[in-house]
């Protein structure tokens, strides 16, 4: 019950653990947790699967897992769906995160909340036409986005953008709630919190994303990592993130532990061949 189950032209796994069926994952077991993140990272096509037909215990989808400024064809940017309970919450929301929840059969409305891990662009680009999308479709309840720092303007400023196409859609679909009311912001330290998202529990911890090599953060940007409580399981998301004894600590006696790798040589080569010129690392990161 805890294999993963592919979905179709996927770009990830989806994680069902019945409530019977829990094991546990320490952070000790690093190895078999990248082998799941390499699983993942490799997924193809299968069979049509409707998430919200899942009734057996909270489920993980990996939509997206194409990271990096590396667009590639059959990977939409990061982004994952929580089923728990009558909670929807999308954790990130790259690029294509609308055409993966449609791979699913999950309509935006039903999205209860979403939670950002940082605010680089290939985990928050798709935000803008999610919230297009629930304008479009005059959806009147608010959406909280959560995120660290810089959050509210994140949100702040896709509102604004979305002030031309408003008046346009106005025009044609008449009266709908104003983009200035269809979303609100949240925003997290991510300082061990813990904090009720839908009716989920969430703690977020701040992880090493923005540390550099000589161990110097950089000011003024937060990543986080979450733990996640649904009930019949713990889970950890990791988002971006280098060694960090947070981590280690925050995923110690977890379920699942969700992460990222990356292939540098390829990564580097591909940032290389778009003419940014750079050749190394430290330049690429």
């Amino acid at each position: 019950p805890n294999e993963p189950i592919k979905i179709p032209q996927s770009t990830g796994w989806i994680w069902n653990s019945p409530s019977t069926a829990k094991r546990s994952i320490n952070f000790g077991l690093l190895s078999r947790a990248i082998f799941y993140v390499l699983a993942i990272l490799g997924a193809n096509a299968a069979t049509p699967l409707n998430a919200n037909s899942e009734e057996s215990g909270s489920v993980w989808i990996t939509l997206g897992t194409g990271g990096g400024p590396t667009p590639q064809v059959n990977r939409a940017r990061i982004s994952n769906l929580l089923i728990s309970g009558d909670d929807m919450i999308l954790f990130d929301a790259g690029d294509g995160v609308v055409q993966r929840l449609a791979a699913t059969r999950t309509t935006v409305d039903k999205i209860d909340a979403i939670v950002l891990s940082h605010l680089h662009s290939d985990h928050t680009a798709g935000l803008p036409a999610f919230l297009s999308l629930r304008l479009q479709l005059t959806f009147r309840q608010p959406i909280i986005v959560y995120g660290p720092p810089g959050t509210s303007e994140l949100v702040s400023g896709i509102v604004a953008s979305l002030q031309p196409a408003e008046r346009a859609d106005v025009a044609t679909l008449g009266p709908m709630v104003p983009a200035s009311e269809s979303v609100q912001a949240q925003e997290l330290e991510c300082l061990g919190e813990t904090t009720l998202v839908a009716r989920t529990a969430v703690k977020s911890i701040r992880n090493s994303h923005f540390t550099l090599s000589d161990g110097t953060e950089v000011d003024g940007v937060v990543s986080c990592s979450f733990r996640i409580e649904t009930g019949d399981r713990s889970i950890v998301y990791t988002g971006d993130t280098g060694p960090s004894p947070g981590v280690e600590e925050l995923a110690e006696g977890a379920d699942l532990l969700v992460s990222e790798v990356i292939d540098v040589p390829a990564t580097l080569l591909i940032i290389g061949g778009s003419g940014s010129g750079k050749t190394t690392v430290a330049e690429a990161v």
